[in-house]
């Protein structure tokens, strides 16, 4: 907040808490050693991963929505939009490709089902990657 002009926009990108859950699920499938026992029940409960060796992709933090609405209204944004950037398409990349090729009618009909969708916070938790984008708000100077 402190680097954005007064009413500045920010556009925030970042794995809700149920799309990391489900990226921890496939990484214990692949990598064992990096998910112990107690690690989805902390993830779902905090959205706090923290890998238990010494490799790969260390820790990271999943929030609800109402996490990042906290997060961003307390730094003194305003919300003007908060949106799934997959969607309906998380994970269907390559089905997706082969409707444009092969019927590309119905890729623009599947196309159109994710942004319309895009909002509904049920795809934003589960959509692979969401989005928050507000604006600073211009009461009084920007924070240090």
């Amino acid at each position: 907040r402190r680097v954005i002009k007064p009413e500045g926009r920010l556009l925030a990108a970042f794995i809700p808490r149920l799309s990391g859950a489900r990226g921890i699920i496939e990484r214990a499938t692949h990598n064992p050693h990096h998910v112990g026992l107690k690690t989805l029940p902390k993830l779902l409960a905090t959205g706090v991963f923290a890998n238990e060796s010494d490799e790969g992709f260390q820790e990271g933090w999943y929030p609800t929505q109402s996490d990042a609405r906290a997060l961003f209204e307390g730094a003194g944004f305003t919300e003007l939009a908060f949106a799934s950037l997959r969607g309906l398409g998380a994970g269907q990349e390559q089905p997706l490709l082969d409707l444009q090729y092969h019927r590309p009618k119905l890729y623009e009909s599947a196309m159109e089902a994710i942004r319309e969708t895009a909002e509904e916070p049920a795809v934003v938790d589960s959509g692979g990657h969401a989005v928050w984008v507000g604006r600073a708000r211009s009461t009084g100077p920007n924070p240090s």
